[in-house]
């Protein structure tokens, strides 16, 4: 999973190593990029994401999103913390990631600390075009 910039550099090897490109978007702009790269799945991140984001709110980037991805599945990310929030986003995706959420439960394995920490507020930071990352689980 590709987050956070252009992922063309790092396409060709995701594909020669028989792996899904996913990659998570935060604007339109983006998203075209990834659709050119040919990606498997977009992930539309909305600003409300744990701790970064860009300046859309999920549930106005979402429904452009899907538009833009006729044929792509578009999994939905950011500010989903709870039933009444992923049924609303699954009116339009039927797919959600959570992160932060799952994190900050007390069934996740994790310093007590750092769990507080997203409980009690995260920190914001704005990315504009850093070089991507690659998540691994």
């Amino acid at each position: 999973m590709l987050s956070f910039g252009d992922p063309h550099p790092f396409a060709p090897t995701i594909r020669a190593a028989g792996a899904r490109l996913i990659c998570q978007v935060q604007t339109i702009a983006q998203a075209r990029e990834a659709l050119q790269d040919e990606a498997d799945v977009i992930v539309a991140q909305g600003t409300e994401a744990g701790g970064h984001g860009q300046t859309e709110p999920l549930m106005t980037l979402l429904p452009r999103m899907v538009d833009l991805c006729p044929g792509t599945p578009v999994v939905a990310a950011g500010g989903i913390a709870d039933g009444r929030g992923m049924a609303a986003t699954m009116m339009l995706v039927l797919k959600v990631l959570m992160g932060t959420r799952f994190y900050a439960s007390e069934e996740a394995e994790g310093h007590s600390d750092a769990k507080a920490a997203h409980r009690d507020g995260s920190v914001r930071t704005m990315r504009k075009r850093a070089s991507p990352f690659i998540m691994r689980s």
